[in-house]
């Protein structure tokens, strides 16, 4: 079984990730949910297995600049998920509705999935292999086969917006195009989580006050 492996310096971050594309993917959509829920179980601390449509990923660099974004949401509790893997899908996606996220980029009924395991370190790539063992995939690529047209769908990318933005390669300029929404969602994120703590922290100095006063 042959694995992709990589590695990205992201903001002065290293990002390792190591991916595999599933040819015979034939669990239900209850057994995989059960996959992914006792992978999720095992994992360590900074570390993500995540499951994707193929035709999405056009680029393994921009599930590590998800990854990164996720890792920093959960550093400065803007989170909006409780897990690490999700997160970085929220972020792939560029979403905050969960149900969305599985149903884009996820959950397919095709017999093909993108399993990809993203950590800060090197050494915990190896846990890829918690959900391989119990898939048992027969056939197996690496070669990513995006589909453009359902790309540019799912992120909203016009023809003209495309043209607009520099770069020697389609994937160039996409993976500047989704980076760019990445860090609006992110920034959005921030401005969202703090306007919001603040506001309950003005609420209850509020009713401090007012149960004092009485």
């Amino acid at each position: 079984m042959t694995l992709v492996r990589a590695a990205y310096s992201i903001f002065s971050n290293k990002v390792y990730l190591t991916y595999i594309i599933i040819e015979d993917f034939s669990l239900s959509r209850n057994d995989f949910e059960d996959l992914v829920k006792n992978t999720k179980s095992r994992l360590p601390l900074s570390t993500a297995v995540l499951y994707i449509k193929p035709h999405i990923v056009f680029s393994p660099k921009i599930l590590a600049l998800a990854f990164y974004y996720a890792l920093e949401a959960f550093r400065l509790k803007v989170n909006i998920s409780k897990y690490i893997d999700l997160e970085t899908l929220l972020y792939l996606h560029g979403s905050r509705q969960i149900s969305s996220v599985i149903e884009n980029i996820v959950w397919s009924d095709e017999p093909q999935m993108f399993i990809c395991c993203c950590s800060v370190l090197e050494e915990n790539l190896s846990y890829i292999y918690l959900p391989l063992k119990t898939i048992s995939p027969r056939k197996t690529c690496t070669e990513l086969k995006p589909d453009y047209k359902k790309i540019l769908s799912i992120y909203s990318i016009s023809m003209k917006e495309l043209d607009s933005v520099k770069g020697e390669s389609l994937e160039e300029k996409l993976f500047k195009l989704v980076a760019f929404r990445m860090s609006l969602f992110f920034a959005e994120n921030s401005r969202k989580t703090t306007f919001s703590s603040n506001l309950n922290q003005r609420k209850y100095v509020i009713r401090s006050q007012d149960t004092y006063s009485s």
